[in-house]
């Protein structure tokens, strides 16, 4: 173990060394440099991450702050005022008319019978087209789904149009 003498001594050489020979100085600031510019880009990393993560859950929030609003409005028997936009509802309920034996329980439940994937999907679809201010995730989460399943369902509708 060095003594507080000897690393002052180590350091006071240092210096001396540098000042001496300007080509080791230059190399010193420029691998200090380049590890600097390392632990920033690393702490933009970290950073962008984390607001992409809070980004998200701001999202998620949202969502529930909308569902809850959407149940008690449905509650209290009122419409959800959306400045002028269709409820999520609405929509749902406009593309059910096709589809006399299907209800909007059965749209936004969990059951994944045959009988429910085709008016599922257009209901999907017809809200992501017509509500573009909802994420996926917000669209997902009124279907008690997955945002995966939201892109899954509009890319499959997409390509076979019925």
């Amino acid at each position: 173990m060095q003594t507080l003498e000897q690393i002052a001594r180590n350091h006071a050489m240092e210096v001396r060394n540098r000042l001496m020979n300007p080509a080791l100085a230059n190399k010193v600031e420029n691998s200090e440099l380049k590890n600097t510019i390392k632990e920033l880009r690393e702490q933009v990393s970290r950073l962008e991450k984390d607001a992409e993560r809070k980004n998200l859950d701001l999202a998620d929030l949202q969502a529930v702050v909308l569902s809850q609003a959407a149940r008690i409005c449905d509650l209290e028997g009122l419409e959800l005022k959306t400045d002028g936009r269709k409820t999520a509802k609405s929509i749902i309920m406009n593309i059910l008319k096709g589809y006399p034996d299907i209800t909007y329980e059965d749209i936004v439940g969990r059951r994944r019978n045959i009988i429910f994937m085709e008016p599922r999907h257009a209901c999907m679809k017809a809200v992501y087209d017509q509500r573009k201010d909802l994420s996926t995730i917000q669209i997902g989460r009124i279907f008690d789904r997955d945002h995966s399943s939201i892109l899954s369902a509009v890319g499959r509708l997409k390509r076979n149009p019925k």
